[in-house]
């Protein structure tokens, strides 16, 4: 989970991404995780907490992340 929401650009390195899970500000299929190794299946949403946006969007701003074709990113809503 925590790369996956560094190659999102959700955070602006992967020790801040595993930050921000552990500390609750990422939801998986609408639920609040905070398991940084956490695995992912195909189909599933990733999104920001509220409690989270002025990371994503200070993350955004500086157009971190790594493009990964297998990402799908709404940079408007923050989810994936």
């Amino acid at each position: 989970l925590d790369n996956v929401v560094f190659r999102a650009g959700f955070a602006r390195t992967i020790p801040a991404a595993r930050q921000a899970v552990s500390h609750g500000h990422i939801l998986v299929n609408g639920r609040r995780c905070d398991v940084p190794s956490r695995q992912l299946d195909f189909g599933d949403m990733v999104a920001v907490a509220p409690s989270g946006r002025a990371l994503a969007d200070s993350a955004f701003e500086s157009g971190s992340g790594l493009e990964s074709p297998w990402l799908d990113v709404d940079r408007y809503s923050r989810v994936l």
